[in-house]
């Protein structure tokens, strides 16, 4: 598979869900369609350094969720 970001080829992959209802598909090797009954749901294909590299930019603060989840301020 095809990395989603970096578009090099990876054999060990990450799936990171798209945001959206509607269902882009992308024109590369870089997704996986899955199908739960009625739904699908598409995700895009990441290597692990562009998915470190996804999560250190993302708005969201992971340890304080991950403080939040576990009980702790």
């Amino acid at each position: 598979m095809k990395c989603w970001i970096c578009g090099d080829e990876t054999k060990k992959y990450y799936l990171l869900p798209e945001k959206d209802d509607i269902l882009p598909i992308p024109k590369t090797n870089s997704y996986k369609v899955i199908t739960v009954d009625k739904f699908e749901f598409l995700y895009y294909t990441v290597c692990l350094q562009c998915l470190n590299m996804y999560l250190d930019n993302y708005p969201f603060d992971f340890k304080r969720i991950r403080r939040r989840e576990i009980g702790l301020k």
